[in-house]
């Protein structure tokens, strides 16, 4: 999915990182992985594909891309979160 962009690692990370809202970041700002465990845990059954399924189509790419660049992106905010969390004490 990600390689269809077409981007280095460092040109995706520094688009994704400009499109975070502002209010998202603080949102998102939390050093607590059991937060990150619970979202991961809610949508895993709606984002995965079916049992066997080993063709992604366009259509799953198209639907479930959105989702990956979001968490993509809440990565690296609650990266930054904890980083600071471990680094305060």
């Amino acid at each position: 999915m990600i390689m269809d962009k077409n981007l280095s690692y460092s040109e995706y990370a520094r688009w994704l990182g400009r499109a975070i809202p502002p209010q998202s970041e603080i949102d998102w700002w939390t050093a607590d992985p059991l937060v990150w465990i619970a979202e991961s845990a809610a949508i895993r059954p709606t984002i995965y594909p079916a049992a066997g399924e080993t063709d992604l189509s366009w259509d799953y790419n198209y639907r479930y891309l959105p989702i990956a660049e979001r968490r993509l992106q809440q990565g690296g905010v609650r990266l930054a979160a904890y980083l600071e969390w471990v680094f305060s004490q």
